[in-house]
């Protein structure tokens, strides 16, 4: 039994060295998918989204009359695209 625990200590000292290291390295970030299809989005999505920026801009531009808590939502709702 002892025997077994001296073979293991060094491997799990080594599994804990690596595990610290791998935190520490900035280039292993991961990226949720949201943050990956925002950076590309698929080629046959790339119309709706610039009509759908193209609203957006025109909405901004030109405001509709609406009440404040009405336009507070019709922003937040165009935000979240963003």
């Amino acid at each position: 039994l002892q025997n077994r625990q001296d073979l293991m200590l060094p491997i799990l000292i080594e599994s804990e060295k690596a595990l610290k290291e791998q935190g520490e390295d900035p280039k292993k970030e991961s990226k949720n998918a949201l943050e990956k299809f925002r950076e590309n989005p698929p080629p046959n999505l790339l119309p709706y989204l610039k009509k759908l920026e193209e609203n957006r801009t025109l909405y901004q531009r030109k405001p509709v009359d609406l009440k404040p808590t009405y336009q507070e939502k019709v922003l937040r709702y165009l935000n979240q695209f963003n």
